[in-house]
């Protein structure tokens, strides 16, 4: 589960406390707190990018 200051694999991520939707691409490569309710544990959303 990528947290907060960690570099994972782009993609989408969901907060596990809010479902808020967060990119993580080459312009935003590192994982920042939910914009929504400051979380910092996500999940990687299934699919593709």
């Amino acid at each position: 589960m990528p947290l907060v200051g960690s570099k994972p694999e782009k993609g989408i991520y969901k907060c596990i406390v809010c479902d808020q939707k967060v990119t993580v691409d080459y312009r935003n490569p590192i994982l920042n707190f939910c914009p929504k309710c400051d979380g910092i544990n996500f999940i990687k959303m299934e699919g593709d990018f």
